[in-house]
């Protein structure tokens, strides 16, 4: 019998990656996360939920700056927390 090579492999370390919408990821802590607000966020409480999803700040990239366009609230929830101020 001789050895004969008949192939050879190279394995490359793969790391799972997915996108996730701001709405899907309500409820959900995450390692870590990119948030892209290129269109900005369009929605009361929308960058709050984007950005509270880590435990950890040092674990937040963003694609560009937040402006505070980006910060939207309920004209309601304000108005209930202004009865209290």
């Amino acid at each position: 019998m001789e050895e004969c090579v008949l192939g050879t492999y190279t394995q490359l370390p793969l790391v799972l990656g997915y996108a996730i919408t701001i709405h899907k990821s309500q409820g959900k802590t995450l390692d870590s996360v990119k948030i892209d607000f290129d269109r900005g966020a369009w929605l009361p409480g929308q960058a709050y939920t984007a950005l509270s999803r880590v435990r950890k700040v040092g674990d937040i990239y963003l694609t560009r700056h937040i402006y505070s366009s980006d910060i939207r609230h309920n004209d309601r929830v304000q108005k209930f927390f202004g009865a209290f101020a």
